[in-house]
């Protein structure tokens, strides 16, 4: 019969044997490679979508300054009316 001691030591080393570096797995790195490509093609997606809203606000302002109302303005844009009529409504130099 084991003493306590040994046995602690042998079902630790039991243990050892059944346990898996997960990360080393190849379906581990095939899932990690697809989520980082899945989280890049988003932030692409996301910039896109912020610079072309960026885009959108600074036509808007440029066709504000030149007197376009504020619905032609949200209809050559896209912006919302109330978007482009709260930029209408901020001062030339202020920051958006």
């Amino acid at each position: 019969m084991a003493s306590d001691g040994n046995l602690n030591i042998d079902v630790r080393e039991e243990l050892d044997m059944f346990t898996v570096d997960i990360e080393k797995l190849a379906a581990y790195q095939i899932g990690l490679d697809k989520g980082k490509e899945q989280g890049r093609e988003e932030g692409r997606l996301e910039g896109h979508k912020e610079g072309a809203h960026a885009q959108a606000v600074a036509t808007a302002k440029n066709l504000l300054a030149l007197g376009l109302m504020a619905v032609q303005v949200a209809g050559a844009t896209g912006l919302p009316r109330e978007e482009v009529e709260a930029l209408a409504a901020a001062k030339p130099d202020a920051k958006p």
